[in-house]
């Protein structure tokens, strides 16, 4: 009766493609599908306790649809791109890494927190990121939080001065551009 999966367990699993869940599992801790470049589809019932995929079984979310966990390798093959459900408010370290065909990610008003490398090796240009965000770059490492960038070369798009966006660029002497003006490449 598994509840709980440890911080890294498939931590770089390369052979990893697809994974299926417990209905006792109630929680999975940081970092568990950093590297796992092939993995595409997630497995859970509609019984399990603490999570839920899409309709595809491409994104792993919260049971509550509060957390986006990680979403596969596959996600954007066919072109379309990504809509967070509306409700996500945590959107983990890493979790769109390696999904390298996706070209656009939509992210909802509810969201609140980016996680560190979310959208790295990604197919993405740019990204709009709400105003109501109010973390950006946090990832937990074994010496508590830290910040690191959320992508590579994406053009971002932020919501309003004064917001977590602009804090994190002024932290890392990025150019910060109101959604509405013209953007520039972050470093």
């Amino acid at each position: 009766q598994i509840q709980t999966i440890g911080a890294a367990a498939f931590w770089g699993d390369q052979y990893l493609e697809e994974i299926g869940f417990p209905d006792t599992l109630e929680s999975i801790e940081h970092d568990n599908f950093v590297m796992c470049d092939y993995l595409g589809y997630f497995s859970v019932s509609d019984t399990c306790v603490g999570f839920t995929t899409d309709a595809d079984g491409q994104v792993l979310l919260s049971r509550d649809g509060k957390t986006l966990l990680h979403a596969g390798c596959w996600l954007g093959t066919d072109g379309d791109g990504y809509i967070v459900p509306d409700g996500v408010e945590i959107i983990r370290s890493y979790a769109f890494a390696e999904s390298i065909n996706l070209t656009t990610v939509t992210l909802p008003d509810s969201l609140r927190e980016i996680g560190g490398c979310a959208f790295f090796n990604t197919a993405l240009k740019e990204l709009h990121i709400p105003a109501g965000v109010e973390r950006i770059g946090t990832m937990i490492t074994d010496k508590g939080p830290g910040t690191v960038n959320i992508g590579n070369g994406i053009k971002i798009y932020f919501g309003a001065s004064g917001s977590a966006a602009e804090t994190f660029c002024k932290q890392f002497d990025l150019n910060f551009v109101e959604e509405k003006q013209e953007t520039e490449t972050i470093k």
